[in-house]
């Protein structure tokens, strides 16, 4: 695909919002959720994303993370640096 073409983003948002007779919302499980974004995409003839085993981060552990790549860059840097100024 070139710069010039654009592929639409199609997705769908769904809020369900059931609540049991005695007023208390109903719980819906993963596997539940999973099965009810399958049933939208047939019926909309939309193309189901595909799961993956990637465990969900944290806003602080994704940031630590980066910073983590970031210092390792940084040391092979100063590594490379130092390399280059012992020849």
């Amino acid at each position: 695909m070139n710069a010039k073409q654009w592929t639409p983003n199609l997705h769908a948002h769904v809020v369900f919002d059931w609540t049991q007779p005695n007023g208390k919302s109903v719980r819906l499980s993963r596997d539940d959720m999973a099965e009810l974004q399958t049933i939208a995409s047939e019926t909309l003839g939309m193309e189901r994303g595909v799961s993956s085993d990637r465990k969900h981060l944290s806003a602080m552990q994704y940031k630590t993370e980066c910073a983590k790549e970031q210092l390792q860059e940084l040391s092979n840097d100063i590594s490379s640096a130092l390399d280059k100024h012992k020849d």
